[in-house]
């Protein structure tokens, strides 16, 4: 019954991660501990799932709480510092092929994965990384924001998840909460990356997905 081992189990995020998810009673209140004044009124505090940010030595430097009613927004990222929002910096390899995706209960999904939290992807990997990566935006043909960034990942020439017709969930998280395994998307991952004219092309098919 415990209300943030609900929602974990709701979301079927991977047992391994259940150490690293808090509650946080009372939001408002615990962030003023960390950052003085941060919210100004305590009115409306409520509990959160709190997901924290490690950097590489696995210090947290951001948190997120994550609402488990109709608060909003659903979403609340918190800086300890001035530095970009980069889940998952304790967990990947940078000597290997990373996957970047938007979410943080994604990320947990997909081998060697980070997460930029809604952030500028172009801009975090332009400055954050060098070697071998590929883009996983969420699967939203209709979100205007999406399409202009998608359309920047494609003209910088980055490998970029375009998912198929077939999929109608709306990120990874919900894709396995539907019933797909983590091999499953990985596969359609792996079958579904482009660059350059195949990624133009298979955008333009992309993003009239759901228009009749």
């Amino acid at each position: 019954d415990h209300p943030a081992r609900k929602i974990v189990e709701e979301r079927s995020i991977p047992f391994e991660s259940f150490s690293d998810l808090y509650l946080c009673e009372s939001f408002y209140q615990f962030t003023n501990t960390l950052i003085p004044n941060k919210f100004p009124s305590l009115d409306g505090d409520h509990p959160r799932l709190l997901i924290p940010f490690r950097d590489e030595q696995g210090e947290v430097f951001a948190y997120q709480g994550r609402a488990f009613g109709k608060e909003q927004p659903k979403y609340i990222t918190i800086k300890l510092e001035e530095r970009d929002k980069i889940f998952g910096l304790d967990r990947v390899d940078l000597g290997k092929h990373i996957y970047v995706v938007e979410g943080p209960f994604d990320s947990l999904f997909v081998d060697n994965c980070i997460a930029v939290a809604g952030s500028d992807f172009n801009k975090i990997i332009f400055i954050h990384f060098t070697g071998d990566f590929t883009i996983i935006y969420d699967n939203e043909p209709r979100n205007i924001e999406i399409i202009k960034q998608i359309e920047r990942t494609i003209e910088l020439g980055y490998p970029i998840v375009l998912w198929p017709e077939s999929m109608r969930w709306k990120d990874i998280n919900d894709m396995i909460i539907h019933g797909y395994t983590k091999e499953q998307i990985q596969g359609i991952i792996k079958d579904n990356t482009f660059t350059g004219a195949a990624a133009q092309l298979r955008f333009i098919e992309w993003k009239k997905i759901d228009e009749e």
